[in-house]
């Protein structure tokens, strides 16, 4: 992509990061733990200083005349367009088969998507982090996660 573009977008992640932390604001704060809005807050700060890191960096190189253009090719669009396609097919079962069981059949999925091929380690990084992340959320930081309805 061009300096431009990376600069703008830079630009409407920092917004869209202001617009998630007001939200996240609404939410109604919990008795325990950081609550429904403390995670999103944390992403969204995450999310801005990144942004604004992206529109630093585009800005920087037009004031030094860099003029490389980038085009992603057929591969690279295919594989985001597979991304794109596991994770909607993931917010699709989260609920009805749960978290952890619904992130251990996505995440080697990712992973093969990036060039991971290593069967064993895929598979317990998977279960690892689907198991952790649970923990951490339900324990930890009290947001519940679904546990499916179909089990």
């Amino acid at each position: 992509m061009s300096k431009r573009v990376d600069f703008f977008s830079g630009i409407g992640i920092v917004c869209l990061a202001a617009g998630v932390w007001y939200m996240a604001s609404l939410l109604p704060p919990a008795a325990s733990g950081i609550g429904a809005g403390g995670f999103p807050r944390f992403v969204a700060v995450c999310l801005g200083i990144l942004g604004a890191a992206l529109s630093i960096q585009a800005y920087l190189g037009m004031k030094q005349g860099d003029s490389s253009r980038t085009v992603p090719d057929k591969k690279e669009l295919l594989y985001a367009a597979a991304l794109a396609a596991v994770f909607f097919l993931y917010i699709l079962v989260v609920k009805p088969l749960g978290y952890i069981l619904s992130t251990m059949i996505a995440f080697p999925v990712f992973m093969f998507i990036y060039g991971e091929r290593r069967w064993l380690r895929m598979g317990v990084i998977s279960v690892v982090f689907s198991v952790v992340t649970f923990y951490l959320f339900e324990r930890v930081f009290y947001v519940f996660l679904p546990h499916g309805s179909l089990f």
